[in-house]
């Protein structure tokens, strides 16, 4: 498995912060997801799209990670939160979870975009 790697997009029309990663999300790789979402919000962003087309896994920790900032981003920035491009196994995990009731999932990153316009 490669390298955990994260890299971010910023689209306008509608606004939105595309994270894209690579590699197994764990412990580290949700800190990093963390660390690199919380400084785009700092600087004014408030909409994010999580597309895991890279990351064929994702562990507990790296789940609870990630709902940290997602909880951070509607709650104290009112902003929207999405998820693209789950493996079979990530899509599994989010619906055991109850994420899949919270937060809306899309198979594609341009199919997720038209929904934070609204």
């Amino acid at each position: 498995m490669p390298e955990f790697s994260v890299t971010t997009e910023i689209r306008d029309q509608p606004r939105v912060v595309i994270v894209r990663t690579v590699g197994y999300i764990d412990d580290h790789a949700g800190e990093k997801i963390k660390k690199v979402v919380q400084a785009l919000m700092e600087k004014g962003e408030k909409n994010f799209l999580f597309s895991f087309g890279g990351s064929p896994v994702i562990n507990s920790t790296g789940i609870a990670c990630l709902l940290e900032v997602c909880e951070e981003i509607g709650f104290s920035l009112q902003g929207k939160v999405a998820f693209c491009c789950l493996s079979k196994a990530i899509a599994e995990v989010f619906r055991m979870m109850g994420i899949t009731s919270v937060y809306q999932i899309y198979d594609q990153e341009e199919s997720a975009l038209p929904g934070f316009s609204r």
